[in-house]
């Protein structure tokens, strides 16, 4: 975290002991680490909190009141993370034209 602080951002992902290797974490976690960084930097102005996590593209509305909970908690990024089995590259050209969640 102290390093993250002395540059330009940090992605959120918990490391805890029984998680998976890169879990997304909940928007509570995301204004944690602001909070956490508000204290170590003079300033946010120019500090990236990446926020990662699956929206399906088919409830648009669902899908942003998701992102938006991570954009109200401080995240000023969004990585969809679609790494499962049904990950192709099919699915994924199909999800990219879906377009981003929007209200």
């Amino acid at each position: 975290m102290a390093r993250s602080a002395r540059w330009d951002g940090i992605i959120a992902v918990d490391h805890s002991p029984g998680g998976g290797e890169y879990d997304a974490v909940p928007p509570a976690t995301v204004s944690k680490i602001k909070e956490r960084m508000s204290r170590r930097r003079e300033s946010l102005d120019s500090f990236d909190i990446i926020a990662e996590g699956v929206t399906d593209g088919t409830d648009s509305a669902a899908d942003a009141a998701n992102v938006e909970a991570y954009r109200e908690a401080g995240a000023t990024w969004w990585i969809e993370s679609q790494w499962d089995e049904k990950t192709t590259p099919d699915f994924l050209l199909n999800r990219i034209r879906q377009g981003p969640p929007r209200p």
